[in-house]
């Protein structure tokens, strides 16, 4: 009766040690099942970032020849840029001279005729001024001389508002006003200082004596 007892308790151990060992493996199992779904989801992601990389190096080097294009142009333009600047410049100071004799044309009283005009620099005009005149190391402008002649003062002075008016003219002074020459003894002849804002003085460069 011992005897029997014993190998029914063995086998219950036996029983157990099996169920033991089964979940074991499958445990074993189960760890093995996830790194390899682990490594499968690394090794995929490594391949799909190669051939990223590989289609990324294939992009570049298909737009490498337009990025030496780019360069090229880049310097061709760092090139051309002090001529592009002086074309900028000079297109400015052509847009300003001719807003400046429009606005000459257009300030020109009703029987007034203008017969000579000139332009002068600072340079020029302030190379004999007086030491301790009022306007010596003060900023001089670009100033327009204007001589013609008229039939009255007042169309004188009418012109001189009107040109007054001008936006590129900052001031307006009469140098002088005198009767005609005899063939014109009803006329005045007058002289008339327009001096030019300091931007656009600037804008209009350097400017030497120019008459007509």
């Amino acid at each position: 009766m011992p005897s029997i007892n014993m190998i029914a308790a063995r086998r219950a151990e036996r029983k157990k040690l099996e169920k033991r060992i089964q979940l074991a493996i499958l445990v074993i199992l189960i760890q093995v099942f996830l790194a390899l779904s682990f490594f499968g989801f690394v090794t995929a992601k490594i391949c799909s970032a190669n051939r990223t990389i590989g289609k990324l190096d294939k992009d570049l080097k298909s737009l490498q020849p337009k990025v030496l294009e780019i360069k090229h142009y880049e310097t061709e333009i760092r090139k051309l840029k002090p001529r592009l600047d002086l074309l900028a410049d000079a297109r400015e100071q052509t847009l300003l001279w001719y807003s400046l004799m429009r606005g000459v044309s257009r300030s020109m009283a009703n029987k007034t005729w203008l017969s000579s005009l000139r332009v002068s620099s600072p340079e020029s005009t302030n190379q004999v001024a007086q030491q301790g005149s009022e306007s010596a190391g003060k900023p001089q402008a670009v100033t327009v001389n204007l001589k013609g002649v008229s039939m009255s003062q007042a169309l004188v002075g009418e012109t001189m508002l009107r040109l007054n008016q001008c936006p590129e003219v900052q001031r307006v002074d009469l140098n002088f006003t005198q009767k005609g020459a005899a063939s014109l003894e009803d006329a005045i002849e007058f002289e008339i200082v327009a001096a030019l804002k300091q931007d656009n003085a600037e804008k209009g460069g350097k400017v030497t004596n120019v008459s007509n």
